[in-house]
């Protein structure tokens, strides 16, 4: 029998974590506890047990939040807090004070790479923690290094992408059509971003790359959050807001992958790079920064320190030189070891790992 599992997030919004969250619980039907309700509220769309602390902006540290999170527990008879996040790692520890015999599972999306706060918060509370789940290699070793993290406490899963979806086979649509949809020429090379538009993602970095392009190009980006209005800024200062395509929060990505001669990814900082997996099973190459997390899922050759803006450019020179000729990116990586059966398998195995003593 399957135990009864409660995933713990900030957000039900349109971070990597609340991506993974969502297929998860579209599959597996497992339980979510929202700290709070989001404009853009995603879970809904595939299940109907998600339940929210607040719908107020005000979550960190609100008392309803936690009441409403321990009603939950007894209601649902729970037994695993999965938790991800750190601000509901928060609330976890505090109802195990309450339900001594809960299990908790923290998942590291990749905050451990610079909250600090988050370092300190699990050096201290890492005993009331049952296992950590980490997202890869990179992830692993920081919650080692930076939070005195024991190795025996902690699982690696590698985040997973439904491939299914992103299969360029299943996907029915015409390219030429689509591109002409958003004023993009026959013989334009297009270079696609997808992720939040958050600093960390560097997005700015391959806007600022774009005017040392000499060829026919258009970017499309596919993602919101709060670099958007700089980020129009800089392309507008930068004259070349009229080759950029802003499309906002995108639901179905896989329906614009296809659209992309070349994704790239400048992230300053990821613990996996979920856009990195999706591109690739469907067999767009990929540029990306020389950051932990990226090395262990990129071909070295496509790969920039982080914030060079003219390596940015060169890799894309490159990338456009070759497209005929790109060695296709399922033969550079096993893209089947990140699929979601195999995800599933491993975590409901952990998940009675956990209770077999109980």
């Amino acid at each position: 029998m399957k135990p009864n599992i409660l995933h713990i997030i900030n957000s039900s919004g349109l971070g990597g974590a609340e991506t993974i969250i969502r297929d998860l619980i579209r599959v597996n039907k497992d339980q979510v506890f929202c700290l709070k309700k989001d404009k853009v509220e995603r879970f809904s769309e595939v299940s109907n047990k998600i339940y929210f602390g607040t719908k107020s902006k005000f979550y960190k540290f609100n008392p309803l939040v936690l009441l409403r999170l321990v009603k939950i527990i007894k209601q649902k008879n729970i037994q695993i807090l999965h938790v991800h996040l750190a601000n509901s790692l928060f609330y976890a520890i505090l109802a195990k004070f309450i339900y001594t015999k809960l299990k908790i599972i923290y998942h590291e999306h990749g905050e451990i790479f610079y909250n600090k706060y988050l370092n300190i918060f699990l050096r201290i509370t890492q005993k009331k923690v049952d296992i950590f789940i980490a997202v890869s290699e990179a992830t692993k070793k920081a919650l080692m290094e930076k939070a005195n993290i024991p190795q025996k406490k902690i699982v690696i899963l590698y985040n997973f992408v439904d491939l299914d979806r992103f299969n360029r086979k299943n996907i029915k649509i015409n390219v030429e059509k689509e591109k002409a949809k958003l004023g993009i020429k026959k013989d334009e090379f297009v270079i696609g971003f997808v992720g939040r538009l958050a600093k960390v993602k560097g997005c700015e970095y391959l806007i600022k790359a774009l005017p040392y392009l000499d060829f026919k190009y258009k970017v499309i980006i596919a993602g919101d959050g709060s670099e958007r209005e700089y980020l129009e800024s800089l392309a507008e200062n930068l004259n070349v807001k009229d080759r950029v395509i802003f499309l906002g929060y995108v639901s179905k990505p896989e329906l614009i992958y296809p659209l992309f001669n070349v994704l790239v990814v400048p992230s300053l900082s990821e613990s996996f790079g979920l856009s990195v997996i999706e591109a690739q099973a469907m067999g767009i190459p990929v540029i990306a920064s020389d950051i932990n997390g990226l090395r262990e899922i990129i071909s070295s050759k496509n790969l920039f320190i982080k914030g060079k803006i003219r390596n940015i450019s060169k890799l894309i020179k490159e990338e456009k030189r070759r497209t005929s000729k790109y060695i296709k990116s399922k033969e550079i990586i096993s893209i089947s070891k990140y699929s979601l059966d195999n995800y599933l398998v491993k975590l409901n195995n952990l998940y009675k790992e956990l209770l077999k003593d109980d």
